[in-house]
């Protein structure tokens, strides 16, 4: 019997296992640069920071020992590969619930920009927890489940797929509702208007990265 074609599995974990962590060392500088720039700022803004900071380094530690699990601990055991590994399915609930806790953060954000726009801000919170609820029982059916086989059926891809993109659709309204408040509340002056701007094309330049990713991950899923 041939050895089973890895690229499409360990290989592809591997690679984003290398993405997670150079990510993580920019998640890193930035968090540090945050904290020598701003130490007057709030400190529930800083605690935060902290926590997405400590919840993404575990993540990708959590990945980390799901790819040693398949690539050294059971090199060879190509049976192992359709088992699904405890380790990963926690990584892919704390990834849910790190994106929900910024999308929530960003809920604010707009709340606040928009003098209380209940509808507008209910929208994104409504769709924040869309993707909360079909994340964690993605995560859960992944647990549940003895083999990985089991989970490439109809009702998992509705799951990956609603999960990702309630995901999409929020980032996408943030960015609008952001870049829409901040360009109305521009004022005349060239320097206010200067930073106002620089914030719209920082919220484009954000949501348009995360709202790539998610996009991709559809399209791949």
């Amino acid at each position: 019997m041939s050895a089973p074609a890895l690229g499409n599995t360990t290989g592809a974990l591997f690679i984003c296992l290398i993405l997670s962590t150079f990510l993580l060392g920019m998640i890193c500088l930035q968090a540090y640069d945050y904290y020598q720039k701003f130490p007057e700022d709030r400190a529930y803004v800083k605690f935060f920071v902290a926590f997405l900071l400590v919840v993404n380094a575990v993540n990708v530690a959590l990945f980390m020992e799901g790819i040693y699990h398949y690539l050294i601990v059971n090199f060879g055991n190509f049976g192992a590969l359709a088992e699904p590994y405890s380790s990963l399915n926690v990584a892919s609930l704390l990834n849910t619930f790190m994106t929900w806790m910024c999308q929530l953060y960003f809920a604010w954000r707009v709340w606040r920009l928009s003098n209380g726009n209940y509808i507008l801000t209910g929208a994104i919170v409504c769709l924040t927890c869309t993707h909360l609820a079909f994340g964690t029982r993605e995560v859960v059916t992944g647990f549940k489940s003895d083999s990985l086989h089991k989970l490439n059926v109809r009702g998992s891809e509705f799951l990956i797929g609603m999960t990702l993109g309630s995901a999409l659709a929020c980032d996408v309204v943030i960015t609008a509702s952001l870049c829409f408040f901040l360009n109305k509340g521009k004022t005349g002056f060239t320097r206010t208007d200067s930073l106002i701007k620089s914030l719209i094309l920082y919220s484009l330049c954000t949501g348009f990265i995360t709202s790539i990713f998610a996009i991709v991950n559809i399209i791949v899923v």
